[in-house]
């Protein structure tokens, strides 16, 4: 495996998670990376899983997702 750092991936990823009492907020942000892979192509079936407690009231995502 050769590895040149986040150059190397082709999704790249940065994520915050705050956590109080009454609220959790997540925000996940990602950039799409073709240059790293010798045959550009798209990335399909991409999941998050978020171990959530007590339901969700609010959610917002940009493009569109589904929870």
């Amino acid at each position: 495996v050769l590895s040149d750092g986040i150059h190397s991936t082709p999704l790249n990823l940065a994520v915050y998670w705050k956590c109080a009492p009454s609220t959790t907020d997540l925000r996940l942000d990602y950039r799409y990376n073709p240059e790293s892979m010798d045959s550009p192509g798209p990335l399909t079936n991409i999941q998050v899983l978020v171990p959530v407690d007590g339901g969700v009231t609010n959610m917002q995502s940009l493009p569109n997702s589904i929870w």
